[in-house]
């Protein structure tokens, strides 16, 4: 595997009363809709941690590629709603909000 591949993880909550479904046709659409179509999308994976904590993990070719995407986002109609979908991160918990790793080994 190529050392300068990037991780994205993204822990999210949904908010209170929505889904499993609701997340899944959004998780669907944001997928097929949006990142699939992105240059240096090489996959995507939705964990679940409980009822309501989840969390995202895409790989990406690059950083370029993933910095990329994280201006494009915004004016993406699946991204804003699957995005609706979640809570409020608290960006000052270390554990909440986007993080990107670089690939260091494969075995």
């Amino acid at each position: 595997m190529n050392n300068h591949q990037i991780l994205e993880w993204a822990p999210f909550t949904i908010k209170e009363g929505i889904t499993e479904q609701q997340l899944l046709e959004a998780s669907k659409a944001l997928q097929t809709d949006f990142l699939e179509k992105q240059n240096g999308f090489i996959r995507r994976e939705l964990l679940v941690q409980s009822d309501r904590s989840f969390i995202d993990t895409i790989l990406w070719e690059s950083m370029d590629a993933a910095r990329e995407v994280m201006v494009k986002v915004q004016e993406s109609p699946a991204f804003s709603k699957y995005f609706n979908l979640m809570e409020e991160a608290d960006t000052s918990q270390p554990e909440q909000g986007v993080l990107h790793y670089q690939m260091y080994a494969s075995y």
